[in-house]
Formats: structure tokens, C-alpha cells, sequence
């Protein structure tokens, strides 16, 4: 099982990440809203981020509405935020060229 981050390398590596990308207060978790133009963009996001999260072997909550898409990671056998959140967080950023 990854290890849990501490506050200090949670900012520090929050601070690599698209700004849009926030960390909960309690640093269990990251999560960023994204906005589309469609629903079906929207759909077509989460599908990529699927695709990503299979190849990075880490999965997050995603919640598609009508024309947005918010991404949620956290390492839940860790029991809150590991390296595995903000390298699966930076791949999603590479996707929208972020």
C-alpha cells in the first residue's frame, strides 16, 4: 500500500498541478470540475479519464453532470492522499493540455 502524504509534500505537489485542481481540507482527497461545451464532451472526458486511471492501476470518483465532468482522487486503502492521486491528477492534466 502507497504511504499517506504529509501536508508539506501534499502542498508541494499540489502546487505541480493545474490550479483548477484543489485539495480538501481534511488532505484526503484532490479534485478539479471540468466544463464542456456538451454533455457528450463531457462523456468523452470521463471516458479518456477512465482509460487513464486503467493504465495508471488507481481509480477516481468521477461525477458527470450536463456539460462538466469533476474528477476526485484519493488512495482510499491509504485512507487519504498518496503519490498514486497527484501522478493520476497530472496525467489528467496532460489529457486537456493543461
Amino acid at each position: 500500500m502507497p504511504d499517506l502524504l504529509a501536508a508539506d509534500e501534499i502542498s508541494r505537489l499540489s502546487a505541480q498541478l493545474d490550479p483548477a485542481w484543489s485539495v480538501s481540507p481534511d488532505h484526503k482527497s484532490i479534485e478539479r470540475c471540468f466544463r464542456f461545451g456538451t454533455y457528450l464532451e463531457g462523456l468523452v472526458f470521463a471516458n479518456n479519464v477512465a482509460w487513464i486511471a486503467e493504465r495508471h492501476d488507481h481509480h477516481p470518483d468521477l461525477l458527470v453532470g450536463y456539460a462538466s465532468c469533476r474528477v476526485v482522487y484519493s488512495t482510499h486503502s491509504a485512507g487519504g492522499l498518496t503519490r498514486l492521486d497527484f501522478d493520476a491528477a497530472r496525467a489528467v492534466d496532460q489529457l486537456v493540455g493543461a
